[in-house]
């Protein structure tokens, strides 16, 4: 009856190197600790629920594009504010991107 749901972790338990995760394209996102709180965690997890990957810069490394929420995006509103790029806008096509086109849209 979801389209997602969140978990959020009370504190960390085992290997706790990250501040949440979610799966591509699946439809549950966990949190850990007080990360649930920051806007820009949740909307780069639920962002990977919508078929979103992480976003890489030129120099190959995965995190390292900062024009969006799937690299490495700002955390929390007091410090700015930001959206998925024009790349994943168009891949979701949320603004008549390819989900326009009159050919299958390979992202949905």
């Amino acid at each position: 009856p979801f389209h997602n749901v969140m978990y959020i972790l009370e504190g960390c338990y085992n290997d706790c190197g990250w501040e949440a995760y979610a799966y591509v394209g699946g439809w549950n996102s966990v949190y850990q600790g007080v990360n649930y709180a920051a806007v820009g965690v949740q909307v780069h997890e639920i962002g990977h629920n919508y078929n979103l990957a992480h976003s890489g810069g030129l120099d190959g490394l995965e995190y390292s594009d900062h024009t969006g929420m799937m690299g490495n995006p700002l955390y929390y509103d007091e410090v700015g504010k930001m959206c998925f790029n024009a790349a994943k806008n168009w891949q979701l096509s949320w603004y008549g991107g390819v989900g326009d086109s009159p050919d299958p849209n390979p992202y949905k």
